[in-house]
């Protein structure tokens, strides 16, 4: 490979972070100069926005999806203070478009854990940082459950 090849090739990782940079840092002219056209450093540069905004935690509670949840299995979540790990995430009926597909998720908690059913903080990276309504339950193993409706 020649040392000009060499100079243009870019990581996912940089490209991407060059990509958010945009046009207020011109990258529009690096782009198009590393990938050969501006049309094809334009696409590339659409293509990683959409990206980052589908990796971005959902900025409000209606957001919030069990597509949201369900890569999580088995990672710990913080709520109302307390270390719990995601064990389920159970999707209702289906519904008409204009609403909300409900579902509900399930965290193993400590049974001595006390928590009131009222709105809890519930945080994760991937997720943020929400206000949720959180319901203490015990699951028929005699072991302690966090359940989270969402309709």
């Amino acid at each position: 490979m020649t040392e000009a090849n060499q100079s243009s090739r870019f990581s996912r990782r940089n490209a991407i972070a060059l990509f958010a940079a945009g046009t207020a840092f011109g990258a529009d002219a690096a782009l198009a100069r590393a990938f050969g056209s501006a049309p094809a450093a334009a696409t590339l540069r659409r293509n990683a926005a959409d990206a980052a905004r589908a990796c971005a935690p959902p900025s409000d509670v209606a957001s919030l999806a069990a597509e949201h949840f369900e890569p999580l299995l088995g990672e710990e979540f913080t709520v109302g203070g307390h270390r719990v790990t995601l064990r389920s995430v159970r999707r209702g009926p289906a519904t008409p478009a204009h609403f909300r597909q409900q579902f509900a998720v399930v965290f193993a908690a400590p049974r001595e854990l006390s928590l009131a059913s009222e709105p809890t903080p519930v945080a994760h990276p991937a997720i943020g940082h929400h206000d949720l309504f959180v319901t203490q339950m015990v699951d028929g193993l005699d072991r302690g459950a966090l359940e989270i409706c969402f309709s």
